[in-house]
């Protein structure tokens, strides 16, 4: 069990956006797309704290567990994307991959 969400100001105040809800009628889903030589685009689900990213070089999505919002929102500012992910999230959380067929675009 996680703990709980953190209140929508403390979200604002990192940078989270907030947007429509998710497919499953959970929480926002903030999707960021970004000029990246690795990444092509990341998405998270703050009620699961799972972080979605999309890989250029093989297309391939990895969810990542238990990511917290405020490293998603690191994440999204970095100005190196591929060396943010290496440095704090690649090998710091539990992963999958995720069939190319629920690839949402």
């Amino acid at each position: 069990m996680h703990a709980a969400n953190p209140p929508l100001q403390v979200l604002l105040q990192i940078g989270i956006p907030i947007g429509p809800r998710s497919p499953q009628g959970r929480g926002p889903r903030p999707v960021v797309l970004m000029p990246s030589t690795s990444i092509r685009k990341m998405e998270y689900d703050l009620d699961r704290r799972t972080l979605s990213v999309w890989f250029v070089a093989s297309g391939k999505r990895y969810e990542f567990e238990g990511v917290p919002p405020e490293t998603f929102a690191a994440f999204r500012a970095a100005f190196a994307k591929g060396r943010y992910f290496n440095d704090h999230i690649r090998n710091n959380f539990r992963y999958r991959l995720v069939a190319s067929d629920s690839d949402p675009g």
